[in-house]
């Protein structure tokens, strides 16, 4: 239990405190909160409105995880975050909240987000069992022993929807702005195929 709350502690801290300025050639995820999120989705805000956008990690309660590839001129960090969240607001008229997050490697992008999704799929045990689960139970228990008690308090893991569960990515090709796949990822145990569907060209079904 100490360990995943060292992870936890170390995640949120790594996010509060990226450089002003992104490092030449590294990758960097916008972490965007809608405020007060509508149920249609705003994916090709991002996509529409910057070539660099490589992928959206979109959930239902308005928090996307944007990656952008690297610039040859990288963007001051307060600035970009504050003129994505002028977009997105001039968009939908919906106030939001942004930082960014900085990797040096496309290693430590697939660690990011399955760390995300791990935390979003704990929130969301958390959720559905009305108090039956708590977050220490979370590191306590399997995940098998905590099914179990979602499917005792009327709740079955299976029957939620994966993009409630895991969220969805959206995949922009390299050669066009259209997007060529969506999908929930969840299997962070096979990180080569993660990678491949995120940096390559190819398309996802």
């Amino acid at each position: 239990m100490t360990d995943v709350r060292t992870l936890k502690n170390a995640m949120l801290e790594y996010e509060s405190k990226c450089k002003v300025v992104i490092p030449e050639n590294y990758y960097y995820v916008v972490k965007l909160v809608d405020i007060s999120p509508s149920t249609e989705s705003e994916i090709e805000i991002f996509f529409d409105n910057y070539s660099h956008c490589r992928m959206v990690l979109s959930y239902l309660k308005g928090e996307y995880y944007i990656l952008f590839d690297p610039l040859e001129k990288q963007p001051d960090h307060v600035s970009f975050a504050t003129e994505l969240c002028s977009a997105y607001t001039q968009k939908t008229g919906r106030k939001c909240f942004a930082n960014i997050v900085e990797f040096s490697s496309q290693t430590k992008v697939f660690i990011y987000y399955a760390w995300v999704q791990k935390e979003k799929c704990d929130e969301l045990l958390i959720q559905l069992s009305k108090g039956k689960i708590t977050k220490n139970n979370i590191t306590e228990y399997t995940f098998l022993e905590l099914k179990k008690i979602l499917n005792k308090n009327g709740k079955k893991w299976e029957d939620i929807d994966s993009a409630e569960k895991y969220g969805t990515f959206y995949k922009r090709s390299s050669f066009s702005d259209d997007i060529i796949g969506s999908f929930c990822y969840y299997n962070f145990s096979d990180d080569k195929k993660f990678l491949s569907d995120i940096f390559s060209s190819k398309k996802m079904y």
